[in-house]
């Protein structure tokens, strides 16, 4: 039977105490199991002579080898396994853990509001995030790292046209468990890379990552973050939540001081950039950062983006000459963007203040400019202009020790682009974080917000209001 050895440092996310699933126990199960089919059995007459002495010993009979029936080449994978466990070792798990939360949040506006349109105003009872990771250290400065979003999504989807809102259903039959009505729902792959980390001063990621900059980006598991939601300022994506390229990263200690940085270099924001680059520009950023500990744990980042969006089709035709297929581009949407951001973190015994701000510019091109779309209708007449995003929010909190709680205080503005009927609104919330285990956390929430611009077809004409509890807990 195989002996589990201790486990390897397991790769672990910045802000979370996730729980380990190591597949040696199922793997040692596996192998029991397989023994035992392949033991050789003993048949009812073998039992009943087993304790009954041998009258004559019996001459040893020698059985020829027999070839392989398969060429070595064909079971190295096999041999590979056979040695691992022949020789004592344990072959590299696969940590499973991630985090989840429930929700019952309500709503409030005025009867007459435009927001009737798209929120919802009765009680809502909602599981809002199921992410898992998947992680592995492979070997001992290589590692890899995969985190999906399992989506109820398409299902419960609104949807805008013809004067009518309408929200789409993915019921289906299922044929196997006489024809129950099931719902399907999709995936949504967060990140999916590989790590290369040689030096603490250099680490190389691969793949599809979390964009570097802000507090909660990277470290965006709903048990780490303190208020029920994150702030609307990153909802706001004036930096892309994630990239597809290379991630050059590492930090480095300066007495008291830590300093640390990241460049990147990936398709950009796009309509599969996860995939598929629209076009020749490749997007640009950057990341510092720097703390200290000397007055409690204060951190300041300050990051940056360049790039562009490119949405298209390609058109295809015959040349002049009936023979040759001609291909061409036809530009959908495409504008150049860059953005910066700059955050504080400062930690001191129980009291944590955060603060974050970004800046963000698109710059349509000739090509690109697409007409206005507001609520699923397009105005075909009138042509999306050229834009400035911008916000801003705090927050404090205190963690008391009566059962952990911690009562914050948050507010922030943001400036919308021209692709949204509201431009500018400012918002407040007052809460409770109850951190019952490093696992488990309560939140309640309530949160006004209120629009300064003009209103466009009655969008932020009224306050809206609400009140969200959550429950959120990493496995």
């Amino acid at each position: 039977m195989m002996t589990r050895t201790a486990p390897s440092p397991s790769f672990q996310l910045k802000g979370h105490k996730m729980l380990d699933r190591r597949a040696s126990g199922f793997l040692a199960a596996a192998a029991l199991g397989i023994l035992a089919l392949g033991a050789p059995g003993r048949s009812s007459a073998q039992e009943e002579t087993a304790g009954a002495p041998v009258e004559s010993p019996v001459a040893p009979v020698e059985v020829a080898p027999v070839p392989p029936a398969v060429a070595p080449a064909d079971i190295a994978a096999d041999a590979l396994v056979e040695a691992a466990f022949s020789t004592g070792r344990e072959t590299q798990p696969v940590d499973v853990s991630g985090f989840a939360d429930f929700d019952a949040s309500r709503m409030f506006f005025g009867h007459d509001a435009a927001f009737k349109a798209f929120l919802q105003e009765n009680t809502q009872f909602l599981v809002g995030h199921i992410n898992v990771y998947l992680s592995a250290n492979i070997t001992e400065d290589v590692r890899s790292l995969v985190e999906v979003r399992l989506l109820y999504l398409p299902n419960g989807a609104s949807k805008f046209g013809g004067g009518a809102l309408s929200y789409q259903s993915t019921a289906a039959q299922d044929s196997t468990d006489f024809q129950r009505t099931v719902r399907w729902g999709g995936i949504d792959v967060e990140r999916a890379f590989l790590e290369w980390a040689p030096r603490e001063w250099f680490s190389l990621r691969v793949g599809q990552w979390l964009t570097p900059y802000g507090i909660w980006n990277e470290d965006h598991g709903s048990p780490t973050f303190i208020p029920t939601q994150r702030p609307y300022l990153l909802s706001a994506e004036l930096l892309p939540d994630s990239q597809t390229g290379f991630e050059a990263f590492g930090s480095y200690s300066f007495g008291a001081l830590r300093a640390g940085y990241a460049l990147t270099l990936s398709n950009g924001r796009g309509p599969a950039s996860e995939t598929i680059d629209f076009d020749r520009n490749k997007a640009v950023g950057a990341r510092l950062w720097v703390e200290s500990s000397a007055i409690g744990d204060l951190r300041l980042g300050l990051a940056g983006y360049r790039g562009r969006y490119t949405e298209k089709n390609k058109t295809l035709g015959i040349a002049d000459d009936g023979t040759t297929i001609t291909v061409a581009d036809a530009i959908i949407n495409q504008y150049d963007e860059q953005a910066v951001w700059v955050d504080l973190k400062w930690e001191w015994k129980d009291l944590t203040a955060i603060g974050e701000a970004g800046y963000a510019q698109r710059h349509y091109t000739d090509r690109g400019r697409p007409a206005l779309e507001l609520g699923g209708t397009t105005f075909a007449g009138t042509l999306v202009a050229d834009d400035q995003r911008y916000g801003s929010y705090a927050l404090v909190g205190y963690r008391t020790a009566c059962f952990g709680i911690m009562p914050y205080l948050t507010a922030g503005t943001l400036r919308f682009g021209t692709d949204v009927p509201v431009k500018d609104v400012r918002y407040g919330a007052v809460g409770l974080n109850m951190r019952v285990d490093p696992r488990l956390v309560l939140k309640v929430q309530y949160i006004a917000a209120r629009f300064t611009s003009k209103p466009m077809f009655g969008f932020g004409k009224d306050p809206i209001s609400g009140v969200d509890t959550q429950v959120a807990w990493a496995f």
